[in-house]
């Protein structure tokens, strides 16, 4: 049963590397990421607003029912540059994995948008795992690791800067690219 899990995680992740991939490159992102989102969310019919979520949590994805977006990333204030970043890289990945929206911008059927499943069994999973592509693509990181290795001790907090995200973010995306074997 692990196995089988395993294996579905290992495929699912090798997915959500290609559709990052070609996101990142269909939308000219730039990295960091902070670059040009903005203006990417706009371009793909978004917007991007500060305020108090509905659960309390750094971000969230909203259909908009007014206005001509179609759905709104909502960050809250108090939010540091870092989590706003990994924030909205995460709804993206709701977007485009939990939601019809594909369907809905080839039709232009708006009104039909389907709600967010935050229970679905592969909700989290998919949205931490799209944002770490999304921010830190592997070719990008796996040179900027090289960069920041100083007699095999790599400087976290310089990945971090460069990448424009939490420390932790960097940790995970290394230990899950076999960039770090061990890290003081």
């Amino acid at each position: 049963m692990i196995t089988r899990i395993m294996l579905e995680q290992q495929k699912r992740l090798a997915f959500i590397e290609k559709c990052a991939n070609i996101i990142r490159k269909e939308l000219n992102m730039q990295i960091p990421f902070s670059k040009n989102i903005d203006e990417i969310i706009r371009k793909i019919g978004g917007k991007i607003e500060e305020g108090k979520t509905e659960r309390n949590e750094i971000s969230e994805l909203v259909w908009n029912t007014e206005g001509e977006e179609i759905f709104i990333i909502r960050i809250m204030p108090q939010a540091t540059k870092e989590a706003r970043n990994f924030g909205i890289a995460c709804e993206l990945g709701h977007l485009f994995f939990h939601t019809n929206y594909f369907q809905c911008i080839q039709n232009s059927s708006y009104e039909k948008k389907t709600p967010l499943d935050r229970y679905e069994e592969w909700y989290f999973f998919d949205g931490i795992n799209f944002a770490l592509n999304l921010i830190m693509p592997r070719i990008e990181f796996s040179y900027m690791v090289e960069a920041c290795n100083n007699n095999n001790e790599i400087n976290i907090t310089k990945l971090a800067q460069h990448f424009e995200t939490s420390a932790n973010s960097v940790v995970i995306r290394g230990e899950q690219l076999q960039e770090f074997y061990y890290i003081i």
